[in-house]
């Protein structure tokens, strides 16, 4: 919804609460139409709610005084209605509704109020000097949330009340909005929009203009539930020369709530050029000329069932709850957080950051910009959370451990968790075939094992053309794919296996014929992967395996490397060359024997010591690593990747932007298993030295090790305000079984990712074109501006989902998109006029002799508000009223 009265407008659809109402009962639901229409009625609608609202009537004469509006009623009131014409379509079935106005930001104790909710603030005067003359409205309009970052000034002059024939009363409004000194792109009172609403008789007339778009609309209302009238669409022509111009289409339109239809038609296209205006200096005002050639929107009626059953839907929020009704509640999964920094400029800029189990997400522009003592919040998008106070900090550190932990679970212990094979596994150990001639084409499939029945099924198929680089995913037949686990145990010889991959826990498990042959016992075995910090490193020595480094030998790699980068600083250019530098890497003889590999001879040993990595002794002269090795070297954070990118060592030509992987590190315990063995010759080798080979033969028998890596973009931790680090949950593995009748994924089960309360993801997409309501499959070479990613099914309200326990839970649908369906009937049956002089001109937008109601109202007055400069008004509510008995 695109309503620069408010400058920013948060969707904030929040129920209120009623005793032994469930949270399945009370989340509200709203699908917002895809419309341009819909954006202005309910702006308007929404407009008149927050003037109202604020009581002008009831303080005329009586000075300043403050109200508040809670901007959830205006919303709903907006958007209410079911099947409403006015609306185009449902916003928001049906749903329990809060009769306590309390619930809405407003105290128990009058004169008070809390800032829970999104709150319109307002400093309002009303003046009339008789009868005879208008009453004229003053409103310096803020908003209680610190994130809306402006001002809007309004001046209402109304001529008539409310009456049979003028429903809304008969006034002018005129409305200009201002950036607020903490607005990010905009400095202190710079202009962001301007606005006019006119209601006359039953008609309503509103344009507004802002810094990026033009809204324009005229309605009148009937008696019998009709609406007609005239609206502007942008669009964007397909062109070569847009004269950096934007361009309009005009439409007539009509609604008729008692048929549920919704008519449009074409009756022109406008240009609009910019130029600035000499009253406001840097403001423009817009120049149309005739442009209806530029694009073919076409000019034939088309209509459409304003039926919220005949809608397509698309969901972009699902809730999840328990059977009772309560939400289904996870714990920690994510958190999106925020924080500001001063850029090299001086400037100051946000920067954002993802954190979850797995690591801590930042831009890495703004990376290096972070340091220990930056204080990052929570970002919140939607009232749905619960903002918190709390304060996190996050430790920076370019260099990275993972640990390696082998273990050995039970086949059972995989039921019903999704997993992925490649394709060559899939047709070796599952016996699928490929189509024919598939050369170019690769392949992956997920499945699900199912304990109780001892086998598996895979669910889809992933396709990867190497010539198109288009990767597809589509749904098989489970009773095509189903194989049970003793026909693939018969099949396979005694020392092989098969290996799958599941994405939720990011373990891959070696499944062998004995795995196969008794699914209880402890014969899968697993690798574990978890990121340590140097902190949980602190203390230990490790001996390295494969790609060794020593202090000496990555010395030379980053002096190297500086030299080039000053090189680069010394030489006026934009040719960039690939340069090769010494490689870290310790080089050792291979040993004459293949069989017994790469001779390592004593092996490097690697002590953590203080967040830094030596070389056998902790002394300055063995130091391998330590943050920021490159110093002050580098020009800026900002582009360091174009700097480090062409900079490249060993056979391979790594690019030193991609860091140094430093070794696989084994515990002193292991140190035996690596010894170089006899060939099958009796070729008898070194036994006091070490083979990389050993490693990878007795790879399964490690039970531990670790890879290190040096990152030239820093990683964090995330920590509280107290200094203790932040737990995540994994995302919960939910399971849908598509019911029969719902569209060709009849009879799948898809495996979801619940992340917490609106966050349910896992269906798959496809494309779906809004002109003519075709689904067009999953991927398109030409994408068309009509054409958007829906989901290839809706969960119905009430759908059951399942855990791998066998535990259910029921699903809403909270937020989405909605398409209205064409209407073809309704073509030619209504007779309607509307033409683009019935929209009120740009000159509108100012009051009187060029000055708008910025320049109108000037600053906001400061002394002398009533109440003792508290609230007076709560959302219609009066809280204090200096002349009650005034007419």
């Amino acid at each position: 919804m695109r309503i620069s009265l408010l400058v920013i407008l948060m969707v904030v659809l929040g129920s209120g609460l009623i005793q032994a109402a469930t949270n399945y009962e009370t989340d509200e639901q709203y699908f917002y139409v895809d419309e341009p229409l819909n954006d202005s009625l309910q702006g308007a609608s929404m407009i008149m709610c927050i003037m109202s609202s604020m009581r002008p009537d009831a303080f005329v004469n009586d000075g300043n005084y403050l109200a508040a509006v809670s901007l959830e009623d205006c919303i709903k009131e907006a958007e209410s209605g079911s099947d409403s014409a006015q609306q185009l379509a449902t916003q928001k079935p049906d749903s329990v509704e809060d009769k306590n106005k309390q619930a809405a930001g407003a105290s128990s104790n009058k004169g008070e109020r809390k800032d829970q909710k999104p709150i319109i603030e307002s400093l309002v005067n009303v003046t009339r000097n008789s009868k005879e003359e208008p009453v004229i409205t003053k409103a310096w309009i803020g908003h209680n949330d610190s994130e809306m970052q402006g001002k809007v000034y309004a001046r209402i002059e109304q001529t008539a009340g409310v009456s049979s024939g003028a429903p809304n009363g008969e006034f002018e409004m005129h409305w200009t909005a201002m950036a607020d000194e903490s607005h990010p792109y905009t400095t202190d009172g710079e202009f962001q929009a301007w606005g006019f609403l006119k209601a006359k008789g039953s008609t309503i007339s509103m344009i507004e203009e802002s810094l990026d778009y033009a809204e324009k609309f005229t309605a009148t209302y009937g008696e019998d539930g009709t609406v007609e009238g005239t609206f502007v669409a942008d669009f964007d022509p397909d062109i070569e020369d847009k004269d950096n111009s934007f361009y309009q289409a005009f439409y007539k339109f009509y609604i008729n709530d008692k048929d549920k239809s919704y008519c449009k038609k074409l009756i022109g296209v406008e240009k609009t050029s910019l130029k600035t205006t000499a009253q406001k200096g840097g403001l423009y005002i817009t120049q149309t000329v005739p442009a209806a050639s530029y694009v073919d929107l076409g000019k034939n009626e088309v209509c459409f069932s304003t039926k919220r059953a005949e809608a397509t839907r698309n969901v972009f929020s699902y809730g999840v709850y328990n059977q009772d009704g309560s939400r289904l509640d996870i714990g920690l999964t994510d958190l999106s957080l925020q924080a500001e920094v001063i850029d090299k400029d001086g400037d100051r800029v946000n920067v954002y950051a993802h954190a979850d189990s797995n690591d801590v997400w930042m831009d890495y522009e703004y990376a290096h910009l972070v340091n220990d003592n930056t204080v990052f919040k929570q970002e919140v998008y939607g009232d749905e959370q619960v903002k918190s106070d709390k304060n996190y900090r996050v430790k920076r550190s370019q260099i990275s451990v993972e640990r390696y932990q082998t273990g050995r679970v039970s086949l059972k212990s995989l039921d019903a968790m999704p997993f992925e094979v490649d394709g060559i596994q899939a047709k070796e150990f599952f016996g699928v075939s490929y189509p024919a001639n598939d050369d170019n084409l690769f392949y992956d499939y997920r499945g699900i094992y199912d304990a109780k029945a001892q086998a598996f099924t895979l669910t889809h198929r992933g396709v990867f053309s190497r010539s198109g680089g288009e990767y597809k995913r589509e749904p098989l037949v489970a009773s095509d794919h189903k194989k049970d686990i003793n026909s693939m145990a018969n099949g396979m010889a005694d020392d092989v296996s098969f290996s799958l991959y599941f994405p939720n826990s990011q373990r891959s498990y070696q499944v062998s014929k004995q795995a196969l042959n008794n699914h209880n016992a402890l014969q899968v075995r697993t690798k574990v992967a978890t990121q340590l910090s140097l902190s949980d490193m602190q203390g230990k020595a490790l001996f390295c395996v494969d790609n060794c480094v020593t202090a000496a030998t990555v010395k030379k790699t980053f002096d190297d490397a500086k030299v080039e980068l000053k090189k680069e600083h010394d030489t006026d250019t934009d040719t960039v060359e690939v340069k090769t530098i010494t490689s870290p890497y310790v080089v050792y003889d291979a040993d004459a024997d293949a069989d017994a590999g790469e001779s390592l001879g004593s092996l490097i040993e690697y002590k953590f010591s203080n967040n830094k990595i030596y070389s056998s002794d902790i002394q300055d002269s063995n130091l391998i690593f330590k943050d920021d090795m490159f110093g002050g070297l580098l020009d800026s954070a900002y582009d360091y990747y174009d700097q480090l990118e062409p900079i490249v060592f060993g056979d391979d030509q790594w690019s030193i932007v991609w860091g140094i992987g430093a070794g696989i590190l084994v515990e002193k315990d292991d140190l035996e298993k690596l010894k170089c063995q006899l060939d099958v010759d009796g070729v008898s080798v070194d036994e006091n030295n070490y083979c990389v080979s050993q490693f990878w033969k007795n790879y399964d028998d490690i039970a531990t090790y670790y890879v290190v890596r040096y990152e030239v973009e820093p990683s964090f931790e995330l920590f509280t305000e107290s200094g203790e680090s932040v737990e995540f949950v994994e995302p919960k593995t939910l399971f849908y079984t598509v019911p029969e009748g719902e569209q060709k994924e009849a009879g799948n089960r898809f495996v979801l990712d619940y992340y917490g309360h609106e966050q349910l993801w896992g269906i798959p997409s496809q494309i779906y074109d809004t002109d003519n309501g075709e689904y067009l499959g999953k991927y398109m070479r030409e994408w068309k501006e009509s054409y958007r990613y829906v989901d290839q099914f809706t969960i119905p309200d009430n759908g059951e989902l399942e855990d791998d326990k066998g535990n259910k839970y029921k699903v809403k649908a909270l937020f989405g998109e909605e398409w209205l369906k064409k209407a073809p009937d309704f073509v030619g049956k209504y007779s309607y006029t509307g033409n683009k002089e019935q929209i009120p001109s740009d000159d509108k937008l100012f009051v009187k002799d060029g000055l708008d109601a910025f320049d109108t109202l000037g600053a906001m007055p400061k002394d002398n508000i009533i109440n003792n400069g508290k609230l007076s008004v709560f959302h219609s509510e009066i809280i204090y009223d200096p002349s009650p008995n005034a007419k």
